[in-house]
């Protein structure tokens, strides 16, 4: 589960089944968050790597903007009014 709160990124590593949360992570950089999630999840598939990195980086844009625009995860970015 991605967000943004606070002025950062969050990312929560959840179990596909129950949806508990495994682990969390937190940064401003889409590139700082894959590196952190990539070396603590060597199994991860290419397809689902490659989902988080454009999730993230929408992410980062939307907090790059400021109030310019809301992120909401697997949605197109929405100007904020």
């Amino acid at each position: 589960m991605i967000s943004v709160q606070d002025g950062n990124i969050i990312v929560e590593h959840t179990t596909p089944g129950s949806g508990e949360v495994i682990n969390c992570y937190s940064g401003k950089s889409a590139t700082q968050l894959y590196r952190q999630i990539a070396a603590d999840c060597q199994g991860l598939q290419v397809e689902h790597a490659m989902y988080l990195g454009c999730e993230l980086q929408k992410a980062e844009l939307a907090l790059s903007m400021k109030q310019s625009f809301i992120y909401e995860q697997d949605k197109l970015l929405k100007t904020a009014k």
